[in-house]
């Protein structure tokens, strides 16, 4: 070894070759780390700045107004109803509780049978949401109830406007039911043409004009009256029958989706 070389002795942090100090690599470490921090710290600016928007805006913390038993207590039936639902389901929908006992617990509320039933609705909306052709079908299987419940009713008009007539209550229920056989045959038949074609256009002309026309013409035939009375009443039974099938048809499907 050549005694005029360099010799390296480290002392505190200072490296001594023949009298050249030269600073610690610490330093020039620390500098490169200081250089790739703000590398980082600007490269993370760019990235918030061109951040997309998502493609859904996120779920944000929905208000429930809470009313309390006794404040239920003091508002009218329907009223304290309809406030009660919208709670149970605006809780539902936020803390996703299905059990009614556990909910009613947190909500303060009397853990009674009809609480209890009112509450488990929130899983039928959630079914009919995921399977509406379920429910579509559940409905349809109770059509025969709703025609055996509403012919009677519908009936009685019959029976009121045709008094002077010797026809008995039972004779105008048959007379309903022919009628409602011939729709319901009537779009049962039209129901495969409407598929293969696409469009309810069949069904909705036999509807609009075979079905009025088809009622008139009984009438006319098994009452046996004049052209002008027929009319008369054909207008005031068509009258009564939908408003009558809308108040019902809401009344059935209150009551089958209460059921469900």
């Amino acid at each position: 070894m050549n005694t005029n070389d360099p010799i390296a002795i480290e002392k505190d942090s200072i490296i001594t070759f023949n009298n050249l100090n030269i600073p610690n690599q610490e330093v020039v470490i620390q500098d490169s780390l200081d250089t790739k921090k703000e590398n980082l710290i600007s490269e993370a600016d760019t990235l918030i700045k061109e951040k997309k928007a998502l493609p859904f805006k996120p779920k944000e913390p929905k208000e429930i107004t809470y009313y309390s038993e006794a404040e239920l207590a003091s508002m009218s039936f329907s009223d304290r109803l309809g406030k009660r639902f919208s709670l149970y389901r605006d809780f539902y929908t936020e803390y996703d509780i299905a059990n009614p006992a556990r909910a009613l617990d947190s909500l303060k509320h009397k853990n009674n049978g009809f609480n209890r039933w009112l509450y488990s609705k929130n899983s039928s909306i959630d079914r009919v949401k995921e399977n509406p052709f379920g429910f579509a079908n559940y409905m349809l299987g109770k059509v025969p109830f709703f025609l055996f419940f509403f012919a009677p009713f519908f009936a009685l008009f019959f029976w009121l406007i045709y008094s002077k007539k010797k026809y008995s209550y039972m004779e105008h229920l048959i007379f309903i039911f022919h009628i409602f056989g011939f729709v319901f045959l009537g779009m049962l038949i039209l129901l495969l043409p409407d598929l293969l074609i696409g469009d309810e256009i069949l069904t909705g002309i036999f509807l609009t004009i075979i079905g009025p026309i088809y009622f008139y013409k009984a009438l006319r035939n098994f009452y046996m009256q004049n052209r002008i009375i027929t009319i008369i009443k054909f207008l005031f039974l068509n009258i009564v029958f939908n408003t009558s099938v809308i108040i019902i048809a809401i009344l059935f499907f209150a009551i089958t989706a209460a059921a469900y």
